[in-house]
């Protein structure tokens, strides 16, 4: 079977689609090529990760598109896979936030599986444009991370941690506009849905990874906080805080080691722009930012120390085509490690990492 790319038509044989004029490529094993979910045709696989698989769509009458993200089979057993599904369909509808990806609905294939019907972006993630850029252009990136922090800001506001907070998680336009993704980690902290994740579970990404989430503390929204410090620090210095290396060793440092002054790695960034990053990256969370607004606030007010003789939009060229929500995470990225807490005062520096991690 062979499938139109952008109409999502079948054909028993390869060449052109009649309505598209686009070369139809082989289904192969992929029995979601072609597939109507709902109101929608599938047309083509987006991105796959260690959960499942996001496919784009098309409304066959109007030629709406949509991103289809459908749970794996093997997930889709587990019920904490399905809790972690339902969840970011939850947080994004109490959320409600032009900056925070819209979910259109939320469906059950024939076989029980469930899928996320999204809408589609235009773009490319964040981590594509550091690949391709390195420090960015300092005014327009803070615009970018505005965006990211007003996003983010109502989120918190909701009382939603994001907790999974990284560069493949927020989506950038052409036109260098932001748009968050994947709350499916997110913690709804107060109301009927708190409390569902267990204490000690580890979960986020090691590179952006708060101290207390790394030692399994419950994480708040100061640890939102700190994984936008990092992502900051990465835009402004082309390089994360910490130094790439094993999983373990990113853990220690965010426990153990000071990240190295932006201005030591990019001096023309002002003190006042530092200070925020720094400040955001504080290992004790009692010295952060209270929240993303809190945090928002003092990024505005280093807008006028910032040069702004750059024309440069930040996405205006990415540096791999990707043109809407891809689930990009590997399964080590999903940890669901446990690790046994240790106390984490508000005012103190972080602990040693834990000897074991299981």
């Amino acid at each position: 079977m062979f499938v139109c790319p952008e109409c999502g038509q079948s054909a028993d044989a390869a060449g052109a689609c009649a309505r598209d004029g686009v070369a139809r490529v082989d289904q192969g094993n992929d029995s979601f090529l072609g597939l109507t979910m709902g109101s929608y045709r599938v047309t083509r696989l987006i991105g796959a990760g260690g959960m499942g698989r996001v496919y784009r769509a098309v409304q066959p009458e109007i030629g709406g598109r949509v991103a289809i993200k459908v749970l794996s089979e093997a997930c889709a057993l587990e019920p904490r896979f399905q809790e972690r599904f339902f969840a970011e369909a939850r947080a994004v509808n109490l959320i409600r936030h032009e900056k925070i990806i819209n979910i259109i609905d939320l469906a059950r294939l024939p076989d029980g599986r469930p899928y996320i019907v999204m809408e589609f972006l235009d773009g490319s993630p964040l981590s594509a444009v550091f690949r391709g850029r390195g420090p960015l252009p300092l005014a327009p990136f803070v615009r970018l991370m505005l965006e990211v922090l007003d996003g983010v800001a109502a989120a918190h506001d909701k009382q939603v941690v994001h907790r999974d907070l990284k560069p493949d998680n927020i989506f950038v336009s052409p036109n260098g506009h932001a748009t968050v993704l994947d709350f499916g980690i997110a913690k709804l902290t107060e109301g009927e849905h708190a409390g569902r994740t267990e204490t000690g579970a580890l979960l986020g990404t090691p590179k952006y990874m708060s101290p207390e989430q790394v030692i399994g503390l419950p994480a708040d929204a100061r640890a939102d906080v700190y994984a936008l410090g990092a992502i900051l620090y990465e835009g402004v210095v082309g390089a994360p805080p910490f130094a790439p290396g094993s999983a373990f060793e990113l853990m220690r440092q965010h426990l153990e080691v000071e990240p190295a002054p932006p201005r030591a790695r990019r001096p023309d960034t002002p003190p006042a722009l530092e200070a925020v990053i720094l400040r955001a990256l504080d290992k004790a969370r009692g010295r952060r930012f209270d929240d993303a607004r809190d945090m928002r606030n003092a990024l505005l007010a280093t807008l006028d120390e910032l040069p702004h003789d750059s024309l440069d939009v930040v996405g205006r060229k990415p540096a791999e085509p990707a043109d809407t929500v891809v689930d990009r995470k590997a399964p080590e990225e999903l940890a669901t490690r446990t690790a046994p807490p240790r106390p984490l005062a508000e005012g103190d520096t972080a602990r040693p990492l834990p000897e074991t991690i299981a």
